[in-house]
């Protein structure tokens, strides 16, 4: 039902795939030079003498570990180096399954634990900033279900759908409201710069030019954030509301038309 972000693939509901897509999306963006500790509590989803593994992942898309480490009284301890800048990926056994959560690397202690089977890390601000982003996340991802439910229960009765319109419009600006929050409130770290990237294709151009104005002073430099502003600033040109860049055409006389021209003559002008 929600068309701006009918490209993201999850699971458990509409609005659930949209919302996880925040969690363990990996996206290649600029971490701080150095080393970085990284402690973890696995006390409640892993015995001890397992092993967790530190990585990142190359732009070719393969993992690269960093850091590999045994879990003693429930928790692990790990420094890590990273060569190039990119997120990290942390890697172990759950229940026999290999599981892959993502974080950032920033300098300082990321503290990381689980809670109700979620990953939530801690400790530097974009992790700090992402895991409110997530716990806001889970809240709506809860009214969603209950408003899917709803929907199926009204179609298995044969009942008007409509009636939903309002709470599933309410979703949807609560999704926005809540990404364009995160992105404003973390414009000076990486969870900003993530955010933004990830949510770039279903924010309109004037949002992501509003917040890639708030980035502008600490991602200027960076290529992603240059990807985006220049990406952004095409779609300006055509975005509704915008003056039209004029354009010439050969047509069938073989003469050429300018669209002011058609455009002063009518009131409204298709362009195929």
């Amino acid at each position: 039902y929600y068309q701006r972000v009918n490209k993201f693939t999850i699971h458990n509901g509409c609005m659930k795939n949209i919302l996880s897509a925040l969690l363990l999306t990996v996206l290649f963006c600029t971490a701080c030079a150095g080393s970085y500790v990284v402690k973890g509590d696995m006390s409640s989803c892993c015995d001890d003498g397992e092993s967790v593994t530190v990585t990142i992942i190359s732009q070719e898309g393969s993992f690269v570990p960093l850091a590999t480490a045994v879990i003693k009284d429930g928790c692990f301890s790990v420094k890590v180096k990273p060569e190039n800048d990119d997120v990290a990926v942390l890697s172990l056994m759950i229940d026999g399954v290999q599981r892959n959560y993502s974080f950032f690397l920033e300098k300082g202690v990321v503290q990381l634990s689980f809670e109700d089977g979620n990953l939530i890390m801690g400790g530097t601000p974009a992790n700090d900033g992402l895991c409110k982003l997530n716990r806001e996340a889970y809240k709506l991802n809860d009214e969603s279900a209950d408003v899917l439910a709803k929907i199926q229960q009204a179609e298995d009765g044969d009942v008007d759908v409509s009636q939903f319109e309002d709470d599933i419009h309410n979703l949807q600006n609560s999704f926005l409201d809540l990404i364009i929050s995160a992105i404003s409130e973390n414009c000076d770290n990486l969870c900003g710069l993530y955010q933004l990237a990830e949510n770039f294709n279903i924010l309109t151009p004037e949002e992501s030019h509003m917040l890639l104005e708030m980035l502008s002073d600490k991602f200027a430099d960076n290529e992603l954030f240059v990807q985006m502003k220049s990406l952004n600033d095409g779609k300006l040109l055509t975005s509704a509301g915008h003056d039209f860049i004029d354009i010439t055409v050969l047509g069938v006389d073989d003469k050429n038309i300018n669209l002011s021209d058609i455009v002063k003559s009518n009131k409204v002008v298709l362009l195929d």
